[in-house]
């Protein structure tokens, strides 16, 4: 769910996200139990909402995402699982479009980093969870990132870090959800690390694409040269160092972040 406010839009990013699945959500699944209403806010391509539903059936669940044609696609997926209790629309998370204490669960996956101000879509998820309701999200976090890429390749990925923070995006957003989660009036909150490890050669080309896909944006090589950061010839060369350690035996990087579980409090009369 990248936001219509945050202008840097990736389609790299976009395509790695249609490849989600339910393992993402793993930290998730001993809170939830058949019969709970569940949100799924950034739901891209529906890919996890749709597992998601079958955890809870038979209650409802509901995808909303900012970009139609990942809803469409949404749509697609849930037809041709044949899945009943699932669906899916058009949505901001600055402005959910339901109503307060709607919801027994809520999911957020790698949504906050692309907010300009996360702390409304906290708020957004505390408005539409009942009372009791639940709270997961897994965020990426930069600093929690491994690999053994070599120095021309680490400053690649500086570059990109550099370039999605100069468009809106916040990879180091991890570390930061818990203590707006604690803003916002949650409870019970719960913290742990996650890692998505990349170790075979067709996990890191798809990686590859991700990253390489990011500096093949239009405006990518004019941005880091007119901020100072580095000259075209070097992004080429970076690349095809990135493209190098692709292709070594051994060569491996794992994606880290922060799971978070919390709870809205219940109101005692």
């Amino acid at each position: 769910m990248v936001s219509q406010h945050q202008p840097g839009i990736f389609s790299s990013f976009a395509s790695m996200h249609d490849r989600r699945t339910l393992s993402e959500a793993a930290f998730f699944l001993p809170h939830l139990h058949p019969g709970m209403s569940l949100l799924d806010v950034g739901c891209g391509s529906g890919t996890i909402t749709v597992e998601l539903a079958a955890v809870v059936a038979p209650a409802p669940v509901v995808g909303v995402d900012l970009n139609e044609q990942r809803i469409e696609a949404a749509q697609r997926i849930a037809r041709k699982r044949q899945v009943e209790n699932v669906e899916f629309q058009v949505g901001d998370l600055c402005h959910v479009p339901y109503a307060e204490n709607e919801f027994d669960a809520v999911f957020e996956h790698m949504v906050f980093m692309h907010m300009p101000d996360p702390r409304v879509g906290v708020r957004e998820i505390f408005r539409v969870l009942k009372p009791g309701g639940v709270f997961g999200g897994n965020d990426v976090d930069r600093d929690c990132f491994l690999a053994n890429w070599p120095p021309l390749v680490e400053e690649f990925m500086q570059l990109i870090f550099n370039y999605r923070s100069s468009r809106g995006t916040n990879d180091g957003i991890g570390k930061e959800v818990p203590g707006m989660l604690r803003a916002a009036g949650f409870v019970d909150i719960e913290v742990n690390a996650t890692a998505h490890a990349h170790g075979n050669l067709g996990e890191r080309r798809r990686i590859r694409h991700q990253y390489v896909g990011i500096a093949s944006e239009p405006d990518f090589v004019s941005t880091v040269v007119a901020e100072g950061w580095t000259d075209a010839a070097a992004v080429q060369r970076m690349i095809e160092a990135f493209d190098r350690w692709v292709e070594e035996p051994g060569a491996f990087h794992s994606r880290g972040g922060v799971a978070t579980i919390a709870l809205k409090p219940v109101v005692n009369c």
